[in-house]
């Protein structure tokens, strides 16, 4: 559930974000929350794939018990 949890606070920061990005008047705030959202990826990212590891060694753990 803590998992759920953190990838929709992600997936809204992002989402947030973007709408920032429609509404910025200048070029300097532009530039500050596209690198906000590049940073939010990177997160979301390395998250999923830190998830994707242990699903993975706990499947070879059950493949390997039987």
């Amino acid at each position: 559930m803590k998992m759920a949890a953190s990838k929709m606070i992600i997936s809204a920061a992002v989402a947030v974000t973007q709408v920032t990005v429609i509404w910025a008047d200048t070029a300097n705030t532009r530039v500050l929350v596209n690198l906000d959202i590049r940073r939010l990826v990177a997160l979301a990212s390395e998250s999923n794939s830190r998830q994707i590891n242990t699903d993975q060694r706990s499947m070879q753990r059950h493949n390997n018990s039987r």
